[in-house]
């Protein structure tokens, strides 16, 4: 019995002294811990604070001790939160909370506040509080943030902010179910490329700057503009009485992006096309509203730019109809539905100096289908480059034969779009299909219009002039339609003007007209360019065109486009024939 109140008297001698040491320890953590520490009392007032605090919020300790720590450092609008800490602390739950306390003359700082209930020496409960300096960590992720969430050329949201702000658009149409409504609008800057080609992207980048903030200058604080790449922007109106009343902005937008920009000592003109959907008229979810503003903005280009469109469902029908044709149209290879017609280029003597190579469409179910049908659709979608190639090849090969017919002096003409000439094999596809077809490059001669060259002009005359080199041809189609046609004219590496058919088809009733191509002939004659007049009809057009030093005829006035039994009997019957002038 003896022994008992001797082991528990050491027991409790050792205790004490474990207790010392750990008092001892915690107060030389408290003090030089590199985290603001604070001890409070039950009543949430200061007991002591550590350098690092003082350092922190900018006080003394004289200063805290025995004030609460919500008068100290809490800002007034987080004063229930402090409490609502305060109170879990107390009750032992674990606790770590970010948020905002104040320095000695009232500035913010961001922290990290871990609160844990302990005993003091004087077995007094207490708590241990910790502030962690957290501002450069949070300046960091808003950063982070805004390059996730923002565009960095003009600073508006991005694309993904774009797609979190119509889903929260569409939750809140949702949950409300109320009369007001809210329209998307996607807008697309007309010929902007164009802007990139001849200025330089810099330039390009500037515009960009200078239409996204005559955007927001338009719109009002409850709408929403983004940037979703390139020079696509939508905006969300949103709270409208009615749907129609988008149009107004809509109008609005399209005024403010017409009125001429002046960068860098540049006037420059541009328009925009705008697409507009409204929900819920116009679809309940953010895939069907896009697609449907897409849709509209895609109908407002197509229709000449500068306007805007809303979505229909004629325009959906018509976009059904188009996907379907591009499905089709990417199998017409595969299926041989693609042929070759060609027409007849005749010289002043109307004999057969060589053909152009028109591409046909074997629809399995619309019937023979021209290029102004679906080749729009080609460039579109890139499938202008696999197909360009198989017409180029198909069009020599077919050429080779006829020399081998005993019509060596004929050349085909094949049209090239923008895009082909810009491909970066497009040289060696070329040379690879005049080697496997046999022909001599001389009899080659591709026809190009001034519009795709004007796009991209260093890129295209220098392959151009390489090409020619060599010793293919180069014709300008539908000359004198473009808008640069004179002063470009002395930069293009070609052989021949094709003058445009709209000149042609009234200049038997155009004075104009007849002086336009009299101009045209003149000044390709004094060049040393041929030419080739299109869309032939009358006796009367030959007679003028001829009279006038016209090198070369194409039109139906001597041949229709046909497929290539026909255009043999076309040559044979030229052969039987005795020629009345040598082909030229």
């Amino acid at each position: 019995m003896s022994a008992a109140p001797r082991t528990d008297s050491s027991n409790r001698c050792h205790d004490n002294g474990a207790r010392r040491i750990a008092d001892h320890r915690y107060r030389i953590l408290f003090e030089r811990s590199p985290n603001a520490v604070a001890l409070l009392d039950l009543d949430a007032r200061v007991i002591r604070v550590n350098q690092a605090f003082c350092r922190l919020f900018n006080y003394t300790e004289a200063a805290c001790v025995g004030r609460r720590m919500a008068d100290l450092i809490v800002p007034e609008h987080l004063k229930a939160e402090s409490r609502s800490i305060f109170a879990r602390a107390q009750r032992g739950d674990g606790l770590q909370v970010e948020t905002q306390r104040l320095r000695s003359g009232g500035t913010a700082v961001e922290v990290c506040i871990l609160a844990t209930p302990i005993d003091l020496e004087t077995g007094q409960p207490a708590l241990h509080v910790i502030y962690q300096d957290i501002s450069d960590r949070r300046a960091t992720d808003a950063r982070l943030r805004r390059v996730a969430f923002h565009d960095a050329l003009t600073g508006l949201p991005n694309r993904k902010s774009f797609y979190d702000r119509l889903e929260n658009c569409l939750r809140n149409a949702n949950r409300r179910k109320s009369d007001r409504t809210w329209a998307l609008m996607f807008l697309d800057l007309d010929k902007f490329k164009r802007v990139n080609d001849t200025l330089g992207h810099d330039m390009g980048d500037r515009l960009l700057k200078a239409v996204a903030k005559r955007i927001k200058r338009c719109l009002r604080g409850s709408d929403h503009l983004f940037r979703l790449g390139g020079d696509e922007f939508t905006v969300i109106v949103t709270d409208l009485n009615r749907a129609i009343d988008v149009a107004r902005v809509a109008a609005k937008l399209i005024d403010a992006v017409a009125r001429p920009f002046r960068i860098n000592g540049h006037e420059i003109l541009t328009a925009a096309s705008i697409g507009i959907s409204v929900c819920p008229a116009d679809g309940w979810d953010a895939a069907s509203l896009v697609k449907n503003a897409d849709m509209a903005m895609y109908a407002a280009k197509s229709a000449g730019g500068g306007a805007y469109r809303f979505f229909t469902e004629e325009m959906n029908r018509k976009a059904q109809q188009r996907l379907k044709m591009e499905i089709s149209l990417r199998r017409a290879l595969d299926r041989e539905e693609l042929v070759l017609y060609y027409q007849s280029l005749v010289n002043d003597a109307r004999r057969i100096v060589g053909m152009e190579a028109l591409l046909r469409w074997r629809h399995p179910e619309m019937g023979l289908l021209l290029p102004a049908d679906f080749i729009r659709i080609t460039e579109e979608t890139g499938m202008i480059v696999s197909i360009g190639q198989w017409v180029l090849q198909q069009a020599c090969t077919q050429a080779r034969c006829w020399h081998a017919m005993g019509f060596p002096e004929l050349f085909v003409a094949v049209n090239l779009s923008a895009r082909q000439l810009v491909e970066p094999d497009f040289e060696q596809m070329v040379s690879n299909v005049l080697k496997k077809s046999g022909l001599p490059p001389e009899r080659l001669k591709l026809e190009v219009s001034e519009s795709s060259v004007i796009q991209n002009p260093d890129v295209c005359i220098t392959k151009m002039k390489r090409m020619r080199e060599i010793g293919i041809a180069f014709a300008i189609d539908d000359f004198g339609a473009g808008y640069a046609s004179l002063s470009y004219l002395k930069r293009f590496p070609v052989d021949t003007l094709k003058i445009d058919r709209s000149f042609i088809a009234d200049a038997m009733n155009s004075r104009g007209d007849r002086e336009i191509i009299k101009t045209i002939i003149a000044m390709a004659r004094n060049l040393n360019i041929a030419t080739v007049a299109e869309g032939v009809e009358t006796v009367a057009q030959h007679d003028f065109l001829s009279s006038h030093g016209c090198d070369r005829m194409q039109g139906f006035l001597f041949a229709h486009p046909v497929p290539v039994d026909q255009f043999n009997q076309l040559l044979e019957r030229q052969r039987s024939a005795a020629p009345s002038a040598p082909p030229a």
